[in-house]
């Protein structure tokens, strides 16, 4: 799928380093549900659009919990 090495699954080993890099980080916490494929696609329609300035990651539900306590993350999608 095109724009697919755009967007990546974060793991709770790489949260920090990725987010404490260079690049703008845009991070959807989304759960893989029914809506999964489609929400998928449209980040990657973003990654193309938004060229190698901008990082796509994915947050699953296993990570939820601690975006939830660091960051605020009350739901998904966000």
């Amino acid at each position: 799928m095109p724009g697919a090495e755009l967007v990546t699954h974060i793991t709770m080993d790489a949260i920090e380093a990725l987010l404490s890099g260079e690049k703008t980080v845009l991070v959807a916490c989304i759960r893989k549900d029914l809506d999964y494929n489609e929400t998928l696609e449209e980040l990657e329609t973003a990654a193309i659009y938004a060229g190698p300035s901008l990082r796509i990651c994915i947050i699953l539900e296993d990570l939820l919990p601690f975006f939830e306590s660091r960051y605020g993350v009350t739901g998904t999608p966000t």
